[in-house]
C-alpha cells in the first residue's frame, strides 16, 4: 500500500479521472472538524473542485441508496489531496485536508477499477 499526494495543479484532472473510475462505487464518508459527518454505504456520484484560486471547495456528491436525489458535501479551501492505494494499486482511500478539517472517502470494496468496471 502506498500514499500519493496529488499536486494542486493536477486536482481538476485528478477529480475527473477519479469520478470516471469510481462513479457509483459504495463508499463511506468521514469528515473531521467542527461539524463531523459520517455516512456509510452510499454511492459515489462525483468528486470535483469548485470555485477558483483562494475560494475553492472540494465537492463530494453521493447518493443514499433508495433516495432519488444526490447530496453534496463541500470542504472549503482544501490544502492537500492524497490517495492511498492497496498493494495491487487499487484506490482505497481519498483524503482531502484543509486547515480546519479533513474528509476521508473510503471504498467499501477495493479492487483495481478495471476489475469492477461496469459493476454497480
Amino acid at each position: 500500500m502506498g500514499t500519493q499526494t496529488i499536486e494542486r495543479s493536477q486536482w481538476p484532472r485528478f477529480c475527473q479521472r477519479f469520478t470516471d473510475l469510481h462513479q457509483r462505487w459504495a463508499i463511506s464518508l468521514d469528515k473531521s472538524g467542527h461539524d463531523g459527518l459520517t455516512v456509510s454505504g452510499v454511492k459515489l456520484v462525483s468528486v470535483e473542485l469548485r470555485g477558483r484560486d483562494d475560494d475553492t471547495a472540494f465537492a463530494v456528491t453521493y447518493r443514499v441508496p433508495g433516495e432519488s436525489f444526490d447530496q453534496t458535501y463541500l470542504l472549503r479551501q482544501p490544502t492537500k489531496v492524497q490517495v492511498e492505494r492497496t498493494g495491487d494499486e487499487a484506490d482505497q482511500t481519498l483524503i482531502v485536508q484543509s486547515d480546519k478539517e479533513s474528509l476521508t472517502i473510503a471504498f467499501l470494496v477495493t479492487a483495481p477499477a478495471e476489475v469492477l468496471n461496469g459493476i454497480t
